[in-house]
């Protein structure tokens, strides 16, 4: 490393134009390069701005912007973090180093936003979002999905109620094994989907007695027969009803019948939510 006579000085003078080019002109250059791959193009408009005195801020700015703009993955962001920080050590002690162009080359051979499904659909949504505020106006209502208790409707309703709308998706004990036990069952998270809940099931709404909240045990209705009671357990995952039992019996492990599924559904956001 060597004293920096230009960039790393506050009071250098940057000078594009004794290069016989415009900043922004060389800028749009350098950053168009390495959106295209042009790693030859994008060391050279680097190059200008080297012996135009630019400054390390300014190049850190671009450089960060292009990032998180175009860039995918986190590889991208920690190489950004580390490019940074080096630069800005380099800058206090008054010396000038090869970080800006090991940043270049790292960002520009990076994963592009468009190069990735993930990111493609993400950048269509965003439009799409501005097209339709824009033509409507802010008509969407806040789904039930988010009514929880990081929410005020969620409260509100939970005090009309004396329970949230939704707790799957929060960060309590009931939203984190609900969002795991939907994921192993499905793949993905489905705000349209109860965990472990079979379709048609959403329907029933049977009468659940808790007998002790600490260890989830609880009485629940039949779903056929009115006047008939199962007594379930929530933390030893058993049932009365017959269905339990036989495959119980059958040797089915894990096995959790829709009496277990409906008091773990309807109890757990009061128990543990």
């Amino acid at each position: 490393m060597v004293k920096d006579k230009g960039s790393v000085e506050p009071s250098a003078k940057i000078d594009y134009g004794s290069l016989g080019y415009d900043k922004k002109d060389v800028v749009s250059w350098l950053i168009k390069s390495m959106r295209l791959g042009d790693i030859d193009n994008a060391f050279y408009a680097f190059k200008v701005m080297v012996d135009a005195n630019e400054s390390y801020h300014y190049f850190s700015r671009l450089m960060i912007r292009f990032c998180y703009e175009d860039c995918w993955g986190a590889e991208a962001l920690l190489v950004s973090d580390a490019c940074w920080r080096s630069m800005m050590i380099q800058k206090q002690k008054g010396m000038r180093g090869n970080t800006p162009y090991f940043w270049i080359r790292h960002l520009t051979f990076s994963p592009k936003f468009w190069e990735i499904e993930e990111g493609r659909k993400a950048e269509r949504a965003w439009w799409a979002i501005e097209d339709e505020v824009k033509a409507r106006g802010f008509t969407r209502e806040v789904p039930r999905f988010a009514l929880d208790s990081h929410s005020r409707t969620g409260w509100e309703v939970k005090k009309e109620t004396g329970r949230f709308p939704d707790c799957r998706f929060g960060g309590t004990r009931y939203g984190r094994l609900s969002m795991c036990d939907m994921y192993a069952r499905l793949g993905r998270l489905d705000p349209n989907t109860c965990p472990r809940m079979n379709n048609g099931m959403d329907d029933w709404k049977p009468e659940i007695e808790i007998v002790n909240e600490e260890e989830g045990i609880c009485y629940v209705q039949s779903q056929t027969d009115k006047d008939r009671r199962y007594l379930v357990n929530l933390r030893l995952a058993t049932c009365e009803c017959p269905d339990w039992k036989r495959k119980k019996g059958d040797g089915v492990s894990g096995y959790r019948c829709k009496h277990q599924i409906k008091a773990r559904w309807e109890l757990y956001p009061i128990l543990y939510g």
